[in-house]
């Protein structure tokens, strides 16, 4: 029996057409809040541009529109994740780390601390459909050292090794600069030799 939506009766070529277009971001960027957001209760992917409001609500629609969209935003744009304000000095620890001579393999993080979550528990099919990754890094402020973000770096690593189609990326950043100000050269150019250290496969 035909369906009532004169979505659902469209043929299955132009839907998907449709459905492509409502599901991708004009920046092809999707956000990660981890929060638990009041509404949703759980972590949400939100267009940066509309922030605090879940940006797949197809999904929402009927029975048959969440079985076939949910969660296939994430195939069509990046996922940006920024690493938690308790990551500032992390950088420098892994420095030091590395200075020292400190075995990696000693700092191998426990599942529960992996970053970010959403990797390492997202089902083999929507895995499947990662293409992009952009990671928000924070200019380290001291050289203090923080364990967790280690952790969350070296998941990320281990991700990445596990994953050579999916691209990772990152972006720098400090609280005291504008927004859209240069960051500076130097800088950007330590923390990726840094990265490269950790994981070739992020350059």
């Amino acid at each position: 029996m035909p369906s009532a939506s004169p979505f659902l009766n469209l043929p299955a070529e132009l839907r998907n057409q449709i459905v492509t277009y409502a599901l991708t971001t004009p920046t092809n960027t999707l956000q990660y809040n981890p929060h638990n957001h009041p509404r949703y209760n759980k972590p949400i992917f939100e267009d940066p541009q509309h922030p605090n409001h879940e940006f797949n609500q197809l999904k929402y629609v009927c029975k048959q529109l969440y079985a076939e969209t949910a969660g296939l935003e994430i195939n069509y744009n990046a996922l940006r994740f920024d690493l938690p304000e308790d990551d500032a000095y992390t950088l420098a620890r892994i420095q030091n780390s590395i200075d020292s001579g400190l075995p990696s393999a000693t700092l191998v993080p426990i599942p529960s601390t992996s970053f970010p979550p959403f990797l390492y528990t997202c089902s083999k099919t929507r895995a499947a459909w990662l293409r992009e990754i952009i990671v928000t890094i924070r200019k380290p402020a001291s050289y203090s050292l923080s364990q967790p973000m280690v952790e969350r770096l070296l998941s990320l690593t281990k991700f990445a090794r596990e994953n050579p189609r999916v691209r990772i990326t990152y972006e720098p950043y400090d609280d005291e600069e504008e927004e859209g100000e240069k960051k500076d050269e130097e800088e950007e150019i330590s923390l990726l030799l840094l990265l490269q250290v950790l994981a070739p496969s992020l350059a």
